[in-house]
């Protein structure tokens, strides 16, 4: 009566695939073995969609890869293959995922649940899983709740696996998320623009100055030095000025941190130029009518308390009507 009656799913064998045109074999066997490591049984309706989200995955995977290690990237140490609660809010406000009815509060539930070790870090399999996670629960917000324990009757494409995690990183993490390979070329895309270098070296007396006061004479200037000097200015916020939004946290300043420096000790005197540029940039990134020279420049006005992040926006906004 079992077998005649029991309704089978057969499950997805991801060892019967094929690489990808143009992925080498290695390549291949660690997604296999990366595939193997997500936890995505309690999801309703598993398994009946696992091919399609291992294809969704499969697809995007060296840009999801990306986009973790540039959130992983703020430790003191570089290393970028764990991602803290902190970089992981970073993450879903940068990638826009909150909703009215799916806020953050709701959300880190997905980063703690997709923690399998419970060490209050995801690895990458788990970011997977999460991302997964996430994209079923930001559809069907009140899945779960008294009376509504089932998947809604008639439910669109659009709230069901894969279709919600397809749509979720096509119109969300793939366009609004940072990546890792980005920010790597930021000395040669940004850096070493003739407008930004004329903007740095016009500010490097004070700035230097600056460093100097904040270092307390040592050698090095100290990643907890650099954080709480941010902190006392006040420059660690997340705002919305006119229309633009203009944001730096702390995980985004340790980053600008870590990829300046050429030692783990500190950050030597001239080095504080690159790192105060990456702040500046991605401070700003969102506020479009200012240009990269621009953003370093408001944030160096920030930093040396010349002007606070409204009055660099609005600035920029008036010289902009005024062209």
């Amino acid at each position: 009566m079992y077998d005649a009656t029991h309704i089978k799913v057969e499950r997805f064998d991801v060892s019967a695939t094929s690489p990808l045109p143009g992925q080498d074999l290695s390549a291949h066997k660690r997604w296999v073995a990366l595939w193997g490591q997500l936890d995505l049984a309690q999801l309703p309706l598993f398994p009946t969609w696992e091919a399609e989200v291992h294809d969704a995955l499969r697809t995007n995977l060296e840009q999801i890869e990306q986009i973790f290690a540039a959130y992983a990237s703020g430790s003191a140490d570089g290393a970028a293959n764990e991602l803290d609660m902190d970089e992981f809010h970073d993450f879903v406000v940068e990638a826009e995922l909150a909703t009215q009815a799916y806020s953050f509060g709701a959300i880190s539930n997905q980063f703690t649940k997709s923690n399998g070790e419970d060490d209050n870090s995801l690895t990458l399999d788990e970011f997977l899983t999460m991302l997964v996670r996430i994209s079923f629960f930001r559809a069907n917000p009140h899945f779960g709740a008294h009376g509504s324990d089932g998947v809604r009757e008639g439910a669109p494409p659009s709230e069901l696996l894969p279709g919600c995690l397809v749509e979720m990183l096509e119109k969300l993490v793939l366009p609004n998320a940072r990546r890792a390979d980005v920010e790597s070329r930021f000395r040669e895309d940004v850096l070493a623009l003739q407008e930004v270098q004329e903007v740095l070296s016009w500010r490097r007396t004070a700035l230097l100055e600056w460093w100097e006061m904040c270092s307390g004479g040592k050698d090095l200037l100290e990643l907890k030095q650099w954080i709480k000097a941010l902190e006392k200015g006040y420059l660690l916020n997340d705002l919305v000025i006119a229309g633009h939004k203009c944001r730096l946290s702390e995980p985004r300043a340790r980053a600008a941190f870590v990829q300046s420096v050429s030692t783990p000790e500190g950050l030597a005197p001239e080095e504080i130029l690159e790192c105060v540029a990456r702040c500046g940039f991605y401070k700003y990134r969102c506020v479009t009518p200012m240009d990269a020279p621009a953003k370093i420049e408001g944030f160096v006005k920030n930093l040396l308390g010349d002007a606070d992040e409204e009055q660099v926006i609005m600035s920029a906004l008036t010289e902009g009507e005024g062209d």
